[in-house]
């Protein structure tokens, strides 16, 4: 078996989630067959999105020694556990050693291959990680397109965001701007801050809803049992 390294605390309780995900993946096996996992949850991070702004000094540094700590502890690959990260890890393979599964692709690949996406997938992500473009992207390249929130929404999905950081409940927030996109014509929803996976399932009538985190959490497994961590 491949050796995963987590990249966490981008928040703290966004790894957690991500940790339970990938574990009861290999529930029901013996205990010595369950894959190992190294991880670093490092709330001192700089927060991505003030970096965007201008307004504090870059993760990127930072998300690369999280990196090679991982690598020197005998990871071989790996992942990280907060999406709008991804804005900062164009160099991440070359300063820490190893190869980078990037959720982005991951969670558009997935779609993909599902042949769901068809241009009603509603996000929920930082404004930060829609700015970048990081799922736009990864969605153009497979020819699918995204519903975003409109500017109230998306401020207001923010607000939520950084309450759940804080351990407050936000899921009615959350809920109202999903059902903006729902009224726009979204019919998949796409959980695109692992933030918001810490509110558990969001049960919605007409919809389906995608956790990156799901995702990314089958990609990790995949890669540590196959033979391709591209």
């Amino acid at each position: 078996m491949r050796r995963a390294g987590v990249l966490g605390g981008m928040g703290p309780e966004a790894t957690l989630a991500f940790l339970g995900k990938f574990h009861a993946r290999t529930r029901g096996r013996d205990e010595q067959e369950r894959p190992p996992l190294l991880v670093d949850i490092d709330p001192t991070v700089p927060d991505r999105n003030l970096a965007w702004r201008g307004q504090g000094p870059s993760p990127a540094a930072a998300i690369a020694g999280m990196g090679r700590r991982l690598r020197h502890a005998g990871a071989d690959f790996c992942v990280i556990a907060c999406v709008t990260a991804h804005g900062y890890v164009e160099r991440f393979e070359e300063e820490a050693g190893l190869p980078l599964i990037r959720m982005p692709d991951v969670i558009a690949d997935a779609l993909a291959t599902e042949g769901r996406a068809d241009g009603s997938v509603g996000l929920l992500a930082t404004t930060t990680t829609i700015e970048m473009k990081l799922f736009q992207q990864a969605f153009a390249a497979r020819n699918t397109a995204l519903v975003v929130p409109d500017e109230g929404a998306q401020e207001a999905l923010m607000r939520a965001i950084y309450a759940i950081k804080r351990g407050e409940d936000a899921r009615t927030s959350v809920l109202e701007v999903a059902g903006s996109l729902m009224a726009r014509g979204a019919r998949t929803l796409l959980i695109g801050c692992t933030d918001l996976s810490v509110l558990g399932a969001l049960n919605l009538d007409r919809c389906r809803v995608v956790d990156a985190l799901d995702l990314l959490a089958d990609r990790t497994l995949t890669a540590i049992e196959g033979s391709d961590i591209s």
